[in-house]
């Protein structure tokens, strides 16, 4: 996660960038997890669209990579008055744009957070069995049926037990008790309200090997003061990412919190990394 939501729907949104040969006055491209921006002057030349035509004059979705991701934040940031922030944050995939927008937009970033984000310069995902079976269970045809089996299964606490076990280092049994219901319950709104698009196989090819130079070099790149927290015992990023990026960011420092999951933000260790965070923002 990061600053900018993907777009829900192909429709009711315009682009000027064509892809060769694909146009969706048919049928609405399935690559909905992109950035799409309109200049003043598309705006006032397609109104229905912006009013949210079922059926707009053009509608052309493409894969952005994630420094396209920056003038979006700028332009919907402007848009909504916001002149500075505190921070920039970037969870998981998300700090692919977060740095960017740390190494480009010096307002809105005079701070850095990284939560369990990868990837670093290392490549992601961490395996070569994760990086086969992910674009397959979570391809913009699949990862609606996907999510709709995990949404199912975690409805109850032996799925839930069972969902988590893939999301931890440690064996399930030793740190399940320390969650309280209303732990559960989150984690249970979580799994709920998440989707991925065509988002995660966008995100799993910019972190192939072959990108790591480049990743090196933005974030060798970024001038503000950065805290990178990771959890040892998260079963979706490995550690190591964490140390790649504390010794790559200039002003980096590492936060290791005790979270037994990739849930960093549940169970007992969450006061500690709270406090970790605002001390941060404090100096």
């Amino acid at each position: 996660a990061s600053g900018v939501a993907p777009c829900p729907s192909p429709e009711g949104f315009a682009s000027p960038r064509r892809r060769p040969g694909r146009e969706s006055s048919e049928r609405p491209n399935p690559l909905v997890n992109t950035v799409v921006t309109l200049t003043r002057r598309q705006r006032e030349d397609h109104p229905t669209t912006l009013a949210g035509s079922r059926r707009p004059p053009l509608v052309i979705i493409q894969p952005v990579a994630q420094q396209e991701f920056v003038p979006a934040v700028a332009e919907v940031c402007d848009g909504l008055g916001i002149r500075e922030a505190a921070a920039i944050v970037g969870i998981s995939f998300g700090g692919l744009q977060a740095v960017h927008v740390a190494a480009t937009l010096g307002h809105l970033a005079p701070r850095l957070v990284l939560h369990s984000c990868a990837p670093s310069t290392l490549a992601y995902p961490d395996t070569r069995a994760e990086a086969a079976a992910g674009p397959l269970g979570f391809s913009p045809w699949t990862q609606g049926l996907t999510w709709r089996a995990i949404r199912r299964m975690t409805t109850s606490d032996r799925g839930l037990r069972l969902m988590m076990s893939t999301l931890s280092t440690l064996p399930v049994g030793s740190w399940w008790p320390s969650w309280t219901p209303a732990d559960r319950a989150s984690a249970r709104a979580t799994f709920a309200a998440m989707g991925s698009g065509s988002g995660f196989v966008n995100d799993v090819r910019q972190g192939a090997p072959g990108r790591s130079t480049y990743r090196q070099s933005v974030l060798g790149s970024i001038p503000c003061p950065t805290l990178v927290t990771a959890s040892r015992h998260d079963g979706g990023v490995r550690f190591e990412h964490a140390k790649d990026f504390v010794r790559l960011i200039p002003k980096a420092e590492l936060f290791e919190t005790d979270a037994p999951s990739r849930f960093y933000w549940l169970g007992p260790s969450r006061p500690a990394l709270s406090h970790a965070i605002h001390d941060f923002a404090d100096k």
